[in-house]
């Protein structure tokens, strides 16, 4: 019986001989359903008796020795794919036989790195499908002319960054004395899709103002109330600065939305997001690595927004879950791997973090017995005279140590010792939530708002320590991967995707007690946080599905599968990403704990 749900053509009243199975699984028990592979469902009806699921792969053919020597002769030759190695400047054939040299060493380096990545228990990671050359090139040539028409122009970056100069110094004349008493500095940064390297022409401009702000949580929440509700009165009352404005507080994250007049821009203005400028610089270097990284995202943010599965707010996966699932796949799906774990590799810069707050020692013995002697001593918090009546034992003695000992009932000595016992122990918070055991103690540590927030963000670091390009899959290709991993392969009731532990370390939902999620997708930082935990229900199953039909009509036009249309990539792209109209779902919020709806 089919798996998902079926759409019946006019006559198709059981198993048609009309798709024949593949001739690999012709002697196969159960055949594979070739209609569902290629078209992405099965019109046999639920009488079908092929095997439903993932298509069967392929072993990836090698590469031909001729064409890697072709290579090596364009990069280190005339370009002309000869392997002659020639060159085509001032015909310096010193300089040739350098370059080459050097490319043989790069090479071999790579080989070395490769070997050891790929020797390591990847035991997420699955084997590439192999595909047509030709058709796999046009496709990843589509892919990068179709970032290429989303992705800011120099001119939209510039524009974006004139718009975060125009409201830093609407924010300063505006609040002339913010840099007074508990602030000392203020800067704004641009964060999220303007600056992750992921952005589009339309993208908002999130912007955040980091300030140093009181370290207690309380009063820091209050001064950013006050900065919001303020700069939020202000910003109406300027219709030639900003129009459409509204001001959100009382929520973890207290932000401004308006548009910016002379640009028309829509912007988000907040305060204190320190972590997510720091989420951005590692999307950014992420980024900065492969090109390919670029084009694969751009492509499935697209398909992401066509088929409706590309909107937190309608409890689908939102374009940063989109993004950390694809560098997951990229880390711990591949053979060896794309990308590498940057959170585990040393050479990063430190800057930015919180400031390191030495701990204040517990007093001693001798400091408490002088506190307890002196009652107007430094730091004495004077008893309270009633404790001892509500204690309803002892006489209400105002000494400390009395009063403890009436409220335990075990007299005088005993309330001292509890006394000396409070004074001594400091009093210590479990955040242990926030840390990453697994985390390597000697790597250097940038800690933000208590989580830790270190990567290496020094590519020159990177490229020496992780082979970057021996995996050298074409865009293509990598998208099929993506849509089969989390179509077939990803053990989803099981594990998390998690890009933050060193390869061949996987993390379960057991480890951080997220059982009950559909699908667990970890913040890198905040480590309790699960960005897919609303995708759940009939809404993971919409998810799901399209991550099938895609990988089903992607391997079908890849690999040239039979009763495959022979389609343009411009033709194959308009079917994959084909615009799904809304879907109706109902949906009721879970029950409160107590009881309440």
């Amino acid at each position: 019986m089919c798996r998902f749900e079926h759409h019946h053509l006019p006559g198709s009243e059981g198993p048609s001989e009309a798709y024949p199975p593949p001739r690999h699984l012709a002697d196969s028990a159960r055949p594979f359903c070739v209609q569902e592979a290629v078209m992405g469902w099965c019109s046999h009806g639920l009488y079908c008796q092929y095997r439903h699921g993932p298509a069967p792969r392929l072993a990836p053919e090698p590469a031909p020795a001729a064409a890697a020597g072709g290579q090596a002769g364009e990069r280190a030759g005339d370009g002309d794919g000869n392997g002659d190695g020639d060159g085509d400047g001032d015909g310096d054939d010193e300089a040739a036989a350098a370059a080459a040299a050097e490319l043989v060493e790069a090479k071999a380096a790579y080989a070395v790195a490769a070997a050891e990545y790929a020797g390591k228990a990847q035991e997420l990671a699955c084997e590439l499908v192999a595909v047509d050359p030709e058709r796999a090139a046009g496709l990843a040539a589509l892919m990068a002319r179709l970032k290429e028409s989303i992705e800011p122009r120099p001119s939209d970056e510039s524009m974006r960054q004139a718009v975060c100069n125009a409201v830093h110094a609407f924010v300063e004349d505006a609040m002339p004395n913010l840099r007074r008493g508990y602030v000392s500095t203020s800067s704004l940064h641009l964060f999220g899709s303007s600056a992750n390297g992921f952005g589009s022409r339309s993208s908002d401009v999130d912007v955040s103002m980091e300030m140093r702000l009181p370290r207690n949580r309380i009063a820091r929440s209050n001064v950013i109330s006050n900065v919001i509700n303020t700069l939020g009165k202000k910003m109406r009352a300027a219709p030639e600065f900003a129009r459409d404005v509204k001001w959100i507080t009382g929520v973890k994250i207290p932000l401004i939305k308006f548009v910016h007049v002379d640009s028309g821009l829509s912007v988000d203005f907040s305060i204190g997001n320190s972590l997510a400028l720091r989420n951005t610089r590692l999307q950014k270097c992420y980024a900065s690595l492969d090109e390919r990284v670029r084009d694969l995202m751009y492509t499935i943010k697209y398909w992401g927004k066509a088929r409706k599965i590309n909107d937190a707010a309608k409890r689908t996966l939102s374009s940063y879950a989109l993004t950390i699932m694809l560098f997951h796949y990229l880390q711990a799906g591949l053979v060896p791997p794309v990308l590498p774990v940057l959170q585990t590799m040393p050479g990063g810069s430190t800057e930015g973090g919180d400031p390191v707050r030495k701990p204040r020692p517990p007093p001693t013995p001798d400091a408490a017995a002088e506190g307890e002697s002196g009652k107007e001593g430094k730091g004495k918090v004077p008893a309270r005279k009633d404790k001892g009546k509500k204690a309803g034992s002892g006489g209400g003695d105002e000494a400390g140590g009395a009063d403890s000992g009436s409220r335990s009932g075990s007299g005088s000595d005993s309330g001292s010792d509890k006394a000396e016992d409070e004074v001594t122990k400091p009093r210590v918070f479990d955040d242990s939530w926030k840390r990453d055991e697994s985390r390597d103690p000697s790597l250097p540590s940038v800690r933000i708002n208590g989580y830790e927030t270190y990567f290496c963000n020094s590519l020159p670091a990177v490229r020496t320590a992780f082979p970057v390009g021996a995996n050298a899959a074409p865009a293509a290709q990598l998208l099929l991967g993506f849509f089969d991993y989390y179509a077939n392969s990803f053990p989803v009731e099981t594990h998390v995707a998690c890009i933050r532990r060193e390869l061949g370390h996987s993390l379960t939902k057991a480890e951080k007690s997220w059982e009950s999620a559909m699908l667990a997708v970890e913040d890198p930082f905040e480590l309790n946080h699960n960005l897919t935990a609303m995708v759940s229900g009939e809404y993971w199953e919409l998810v799901h599905s399209e991550f099938v039909r895609a990988y089903n009509l992607l391997f079908g036009y890849l690999t040239r599968a039979p009763h495959t249309p022979d389609r343009s990539p411009d033709g194959f792209m308009d079917v994959l990403c084909a615009i799904l109209p809304e879907r109706e779902f109902h949906y009721e919020a879970p029950p409160k704990k107590d009881g309440r709806k």
